[in-house]
């Protein structure tokens, strides 16, 4: 009886371990180009493709504790898209932000779908530039 009991817990922790979604996706550690070498910062993503019926990309920032507290301005690109709108979610943080979203109620993704990307534009507490950071490439349905 006690050794079914474990099996059946450790198969539901598997399961649920499992059944997170996948599609989530977190960029490798990058170094911002004004940074010092050991800031380290990597953007994770809910998902790498969105559906027409998406509304946001919910995405956070990690750093690895070396940078000390960063600023933030952070916008969906479209990849090889030139002229395009961007809404700006912007804030600061010491060690990982809270869930933030992304609008995808752009007329670019109304006329067609596109690849694009999460760009973070970085600057210290005291407001120098830092560079930027990227997400993982994103698939995004036309909506």
């Amino acid at each position: 009886m006690k050794l079914r009991l474990v099996i059946s817990f450790v198969f539901l922790c598997v399961s649920i371990f499992f059944s997170i979604d996948a599609s989530a996706a977190t960029s490798k550690w990058q170094t911002p180009y004004f940074a010092k070498s050991s800031c380290k910062v990597r953007v994770w993503t809910d998902a790498t493709n969105y559906s027409k019926t998406a509304k946001t990309v919910d995405f956070t920032i990690e750093q690895n504790g070396k940078c000390g507290e960063l600023r933030y301005q952070a916008h969906l690109s479209p990849i090889a898209l030139y002229t395009y709108n961007a809404k700006f979610v912007r804030g600061s943080f010491k060690y990982k932000t809270p869930l933030k979203k992304l609008s995808l109620n752009l007329p670019e993704y109304k006329q067609r779908g596109y690849e694009a990307k999460v760009f973070v534009d970085l600057y210290s507490k005291n407001g120098k530039d830092l560079g930027f950071v990227e997400s993982n490439k994103l698939n995004i349905k036309k909506r």
